[in-house]
């Protein structure tokens, strides 16, 4: 009996299969003529809690359904925050620590329950409760859930934690309470881990707040979307909200629908044949098919930045500022990576908040100005150098050639020598060779290391702040946290920063850096100008770093279906898929839809009888060799619940494209350097990397058989 439990098994999930990719999305999911807009995903999400989503399936499908006091501006070229359920931007207190916010009137959850002040208390005492601690029994004393979420850190501020109470001033005012000024606290309440969750039953103290939403639970909030049903490694399906608080506008979705598709051939098959509206083709089909005008290409900056480290106690601030001008973007953006990223020269991306560009003094590549910076250097130990470097001594000066400064370089004598630090990385090596040809033009000498292990790495020099002085010239990378440009800047180059491995010490700098928490666009100086401020200074004056790109990424859909004007809000710079402004406009449902049906149904029934005739042969084969051989396969143990996977986690984090074995290490080189081959694995709670066997998001150990 197991046996023909087992083949059946099989047969049902081979006919669903069959069932699934001859069969229009259109057909399956039509309901009173509505068209579902179907979006291609990777994977589905595994986290339903806005508390503890952290990859980016789990927050694309929560933000849909959920919504905080404030929302990005994704209609704005700078993603500033602006309200959603607050009725405006709040009044903040003169010393930065009570922020005061009216709510919007009359929105309820999908359910019908009404949003105000309780809600939202209600919503901030657990956000306490699962990250630094809350009341609960009003003893004095702060209880917090052992577990923690994925987001914990970005809620404390130089090891303080940011919220000290919430209050309810009537049933549509609420204030927080801060512990410490904090500007960045509007943009927190934007972030996804503050989307409001329908709290319990008279606002008490229940399950929901003692536990996580957990996938298979109920997640309801006020968004534009409601969360209909989610067959899990299938298919995440939302209805539209018609009493959202928001207007709708014409054409808009009624029904979406992401479908879960990790196979980028089966996707791409999809896409050209108009099953999937939101999706790319794999570039070994759209090169080889006929060309098709409705499906589209849209290129956008993502808020990834690459640079190249500069150690200020190893190499001289006149050494640094003259390396900034003498990188070729031109030429590394076009030649090298093929068009696809963007010049950047400063730490914000273009397309955040306080973005600089086009000042005096910005780097760019000119190696005049550069052999300039130095020939005018007031040290003494470079004026030394400059006159007696070359092979017979010669020196340098304004009279010298490009190719007499070249020839120093590559002298015994140069006029500076330092060494190249990296991990094994393709376009780690590649930069060292650019930079080690470009430092020529200003007589330096660029030693290349040998490159070590990623692991290595990550021991002797980034946890390891005593080796920092062996660092001269070197890789780096970032990305930001939260939607704020201190996230681009303090975490790098902040004193005693975690990730300052390039001894930039200022207490001036740092001064700036603080003052950004408490500034606002009311206070002398504004946020924009400290910002502005401390972008030149990092260029003109500290240069610890010389930025090589920000990285590209696109958007591909089908415009027979979304209407390409309409599209803007999905062009920012973190990837949010935000639909409420899409227009859906699919094209008249075939005439021959009865046919199309019937169609179907035949091919489904001639897939099934393949299928029993295959399966029949194979079973008498294996009976008659008598073979007991099992499959081995990996088997991933959840250190949340125990729980076994055998599902493959070889998904980029930053695209969500499925890797093929083949494309791993070059795609991997490409967008993320950092990660050698021998660390491409993923977090199977929070979807992050993994090494050393430990989440590096969310520090969860992963034990493998």
């Amino acid at each position: 009996m197991r046996h023909h439990r087992k083949w059946l098994s099989v047969l049902t999930i081979v006919t669903i299969s069959i069932f699934g990719v001859v069969c229009p999305i259109s057909l399956i999911h039509a309901q009173d003529d509505v068209i579902p807009f179907v979006v291609r995903t990777a994977s589905g999400p595994g986290k339903l809690d806005p508390l503890d989503a952290y990859d980016s399936e789990s927050i694309e499908t929560i933000m849909q359904v959920c919504e905080g006091l404030y929302m990005y501006n994704y209609s704005s070229s700078e993603m500033e925050s602006i309200p959603c359920l607050a009725a405006s931007m709040g009044t903040w207190s003169l010393d930065m620590l009570n922020l005061t916010i009216e709510l919007k009137q009359g929105v309820t959850f999908h359910e019908g329950s009404p949003f105000n002040a309780q809600a939202v208390k209600w919503n901030f005492d657990r956000l306490q409760f699962w990250t630094y601690g809350f009341d609960v029994d009003h003893d004095g004393d702060l209880e917090n859930h052992d577990l923690g979420t994925a987001s914990k850190f970005l809620f404390e501020q130089k090891g303080v934690p940011i919220l000290n109470r919430t209050e309810i001033l009537d049933v549509y005012t609420v204030r927080f309470v801060l512990n410490t000024p904090s500007a960045i606290w509007v943009k927190l309440l934007a972030f996804i881990g503050c989307a409001i969750v329908l709290p319990d039953p008279d606002f008490e103290m229940g399950s929901t707040f003692f536990n996580r939403i957990d996938i298979n639970d109920e997640l309801i909030g006020t968004g534009p979307f409601m969360l209909t049903e989610y067959i899990f490694d299938n298919e995440v399906v939302f209805d539209y909200n018609p009493n959202y608080h928001m207007p709708w506008g014409d054409d808009h979705i009624e029904k979406m629908i992401y479908l879960i598709v990790p196979d980028d051939v089966t996707a791409s098959l999809a896409v050209l044949n108009h099953e999937i509206h939101w999706g790319a083709v794999d570039s070994d089909y759209d090169s080889t098919g006929p060309y098709d005008p409705a499906l589209i290409e849209l290129a956008r900056k993502a808020a990834v930045v690459y640079f190249i480290q500069m150690n200020l106690y190893t190499i001289k601030d006149d050494y640094r500022y003259a390396s900034s001008f003498i990188w070729n973007h031109t030429y590394f953006l076009e030649e090298v990576l093929g068009g696809r990223h963007y010049e950047l020269h400063v730490p914000i991306p273009d397309g955040m908040q306080h973005h600089l560009a086009d000042f005096a003094g910005e780097p760019y590549h000119d190696y005049e100005i550069a052999q300039d910076i130095l020939l005018a250097s007031t040290d003494p130990e470079i004026i030394s150098n400059l006159t007696s470097c070359g092979l017979h001594g010669t020196g340098l000066s304004a009279s010298s050639t490009r190719a007499e400064w070249r020839a120093v370089a590559e002298s015994a004598n140069p006029l500076a020598e330092f060494n190249y630090t990296r991990y094994q990385s393709g376009l780690v090596e590649l930069v060292g060779i650019l930079l080690q040809d470009y430092l020529k033009d200003i007589g330096i000498k660029l030693v290349i290391l040998d490159a070590m292990p990623w692991d290595d790495w990550v021991v002797d020099f980034l946890e390891n702040p005593e080796s920092h002085k062996r660092l001269a010239y070197s890789f780096g990378g970032w990305g930001p946290e939260y939607n704020d440009p201190i996230n681009m800047i303090e975490p790098l180059y902040g004193t005693n920063a975690s990730e300052n491995s390039f001894m930039l010490d200022n207490s001036t700098w740092n001064d700036k850096l603080i003052a950004t928490y408490s500034a606002t666009e009311l206070t002398s100086p504004t946020r924009k100008e400290l910002f502005h401020e401390i972008q030149e200074d990092f260029c003109k004056i500290h240069v610890p770093s010389l930025y090589l790109l920000q990285l590209g990424g696109s958007i591909s859909f089908n415009r027979d279906y979304l209407d390409q004007d309409s599209i803007g809000d999905l062009l920012n710079i973190f990837g949010d898929l935000y639909w409420f402004n899409v227009k859906f406009t699919p094209p008249p449902t075939s005439p021959f839809k009865v046919f199309d049906v019937l169609l179907t149904i035949g091919l489904v029934a001639i897939g099934i009888t393949l299928t029993i005739t295959i399966i029949s042969i194979t079973r008498r084969a294996k009976l008659k060799e008598g073979s007991t051989t099992r499959v081995s396969r990996r088997t991933i143990y959840c250190p949340e619940c125990g729980a076994k996977s055998n599902k493959k986690l070889d998904i980029c984090v930053y695209c969500g494209k499925i890797l093929k074995e083949n494309e791993v290490r070059k795609y991997m080189d490409e967008f993320d350097p950092q990660i050698p081959d021998n660390v491409i694995k993923f977090c199977p709670i929070c979807g992050s990397l993994t090494k050393n066997q430990k989440c590096t998001k969310c520090g969860k150990e992963i034990i493998k058989q």
